[in-house]
């Protein structure tokens, strides 16, 4: 008589060998990606729109509502936040380049069209795809190979380089307009410094997927960015003060209207970057 069979499940998929096949799992890895995309949108949205509030408070206040929804999530699922001192430059590589991402992002939004930014940090698989080949030895086909070029061409269109660079060597320094347009030609440098600090951190976000647990990443991210960032402001702050020179520009014209801006943009952040984190796994 025959033994029956054990059924056998396969790990390809017809597109071809060592696909990963449309599972349930990776359907709700599109709809957490969906989540992350919507909630960041929204997020720098807000960001655009409050515009008078300093950089430094935006991103202190992003990272300090992180840290605080983290820690209470790691209490709830019981998480041990501690870490293996070699996994610790792993997380700091990946912290110091998640601070320097939306520390660019912020500025960007703050001093340049939401859409134009947007368009700028969407060059952030562009720069995924070609650290993943190497970095994690990843496969990049004749299509992507196709699409980052067409990327890097549309992106050229959009901001015009030839333009940007013959009025920004023409305009006088003393025009309110020319001050301007630097302060917007910079925000577009920072967009793209986002695009290339967002790609990096993903990268290592991948790497040290099966060796830290998402939410001890998220909490020693958050810690990293908040104590820096409060650090950073306030030795800026005392620093300027010293000098006699205004300070006002760190908590100007912050109303109730603004914290509540603050507390959204938090709450945004922090449902963003667990979605994505979760999902690089």
């Amino acid at each position: 008589m025959n033994s029956p069979r054990k059924a056998v499940v396969s790990t390809q998929s017809t597109g071809g060998e060592g696909q990963i096949p449309f599972t349930k799992s990776r359907k709700f890895g599109i709809l957490l990606v969906t989540l992350s995309a919507t909630s960041y949108g929204l997020s720098a949205t807000a960001v655009s729109i409050e515009k008078d509030i300093a950089t430094p408070l935006v991103v202190g206040s992003r990272f300090l509502g992180a840290f605080i929804c983290t820690a209470i999530a790691c209490l709830i699922n019981k998480v041990d936040v501690r870490i293996p001192s070699s996994n610790w430059g792993l997380l700091g590589i990946r912290s110091a380049f998640g601070l320097l991402s939306f520390v660019c992002g912020t500025f960007a939004f703050q001093n340049m069209p939401v859409g134009e930014a947007t368009v700028l940090i969407s060059m952030a698989p562009v720069f995924v795809a070609i650290f993943s080949a190497c970095f994690l030895g990843e496969f990049i086909s004749c299509g992507v190979v196709l699409l980052i070029i067409l990327s890097v061409a549309g992106i050229v269109l959009i901001v015009d380089p030839d333009t940007l660079v013959s009025e920004f060597l023409n305009s006088s320094s003393s025009s309110p307009n020319s001050v301007s347009y630097k302060l917007n030609l910079i925000a577009a440098f920072a967009a793209l410094g986002q695009a290339v600090s967002k790609a990096v951190s993903y990268i290592f976000i991948k790497r040290s997927s099966n060796k830290i647990h998402f939410l001890t990443m998220i909490f020693w991210y958050a810690l990293f960015g908040f104590l820096t960032t409060f650090i950073f402001t306030l030795t800026s702050f005392l620093s300027l003060r010293a000098a006699g020179k205004d300070t006002s520009w760190l908590l100007n014209k912050v109303d109730s209207r603004d914290y509540a801006f603050l507390v959204l943009i938090s709450i945004l952040g922090f449902t963003s970057q667990i979605t994505l984190t979760k999902v690089l796994r």
